[in-house]
């Protein structure tokens, strides 16, 4: 996803269909954390390589404070070097997981962002929107109640269509 400083993040670019899971199995912080990275490796979007540092650095990154933004919803970030646009996964649970929120709720949803470290305009309107969308709409509900990976692909494609 590349952004001008107009224009509206795209859900459906920032989390394609191969960057969401539907049924995540980590109950705990680092699982879930973990558990994402795979899938970013697994759809090609980054390096093996850079797998052990990037959960290294989200795991140092929630220590600073839980990214969760309530209502069951967490948005774990952080820069990555050497990628040229802001990348997003989606992942499901469930049964919810334990990811050290103030609140001490259990997260359902969480949208993982990376950024480089030169793109902190894209950051600021990635995660906002996120935010905004966590908290003021139904789509946790929503990404809850989903049937299929497809159910949250529409989901995402009805949330950019709303702006």
């Amino acid at each position: 996803m590349h952004a001008e400083n107009h224009e509206i993040v795209s859900l459906v670019e920032l989390f394609p269909t191969n960057c969401i899971i539907y049924e995540m199995s980590s109950i705990d912080r680092d699982g879930v954390i973990t558990e994402l990275v795979e899938k970013l490796v697994e759809s090609g979007s980054i390096k093996k390589s850079a797998r052990k540092k990037l959960i290294t650095d989200l795991i140092e990154r929630e220590k600073q404070g839980s990214t969760g933004v309530g209502g069951g919803a967490a948005v774990p970030h952080t820069s990555v070097a050497n990628i040229g646009e802001v990348l997003g996964i989606i992942g499901r649970s469930p049964v919810g997981a334990d990811f050290n929120c103030v609140t001490g709720e259990r997260v359902h949803v969480f949208f993982l962002v990376l950024y480089a470290p030169d793109m902190q305009a894209e950051r600021r309107m990635a995660l906002g929107r996120l935010i905004e969308l966590s908290r003021s709409t139904n789509m946790i509900k929503f990404i809850k109640a989903a049937k299929s990976v497809k159910d949250i692909t529409d989901l995402l494609k009805e949330m950019d269509g709303a702006v």
